[in-house]
């Protein structure tokens, strides 16, 4: 998505940065896949019924589609808040992702983030005084370890002391 198209959608305000997996994360899983796909498009070669080949080259598209999406946003840093992209919990909605992967973004203001797991697999939102907590899943694990360092920088300037330090 353009950083137009994030103002648009969300009310997040300007813009600061677009980040994305770890650089060495997205190389591993791009040659994962692409040993996959080899895998795949042989057996493509030596099976001898239709069926099995159209299996195997379903297979073989799934993986060249994996190794192009590596590099896709899985943060946004805004003036307002974070929009993130949401872990699927099923696996209808792990197919739309494929499909439609701006559809799992979600917009969380900043003054509502308190606590993000150690392992960037989860953000608590709401007021922990009062009991009300929200957990968010998210795709956060494998970025860079800077970017997770200005997310966390950009949670505790935005002007609320609640934040915890997790890093």
């Amino acid at each position: 998505m353009e950083k137009c198209r994030w103002e648009d959608r969300f009310p997040c305000g300007n813009v600061e940065a677009e980040l994305r997996n770890g650089v060495a994360f997205c190389r591993y899983m791009r040659v994962i896949f692409l040993g996959g796909g080899i895998y795949f498009f042989w057996l493509v070669l030596h099976e001898p019924f239709w069926g099995a080949k159209a299996e195997n080259m379903a297979l073989v598209i799934f993986c060249l589609w994996r190794i192009y999406r590596q590099q896709d946003i899985m943060c946004v840093i805004a003036a307002e808040g974070l929009i993130v992209r949401r872990q699927f919990a099923t696996l209808r909605e792990f197919w739309e992702e494929q499909v439609r992967p701006e559809k799992r973004f979600i917009f969380l203001p900043y003054e509502h983030i308190f606590y993000i797991s150690p392992h960037w697999r989860e953000i608590q939102m709401g007021d922990p005084v009062e009991g009300g907590i929200v957990i968010v899943p998210v795709h956060l694990q494998f970025l860079h370890k800077a970017d997770k360092r200005r997310i966390v920088e950009r949670i505790r300037s935005s002007g609320e002391n609640k934040f915890k330090n997790n890093i």
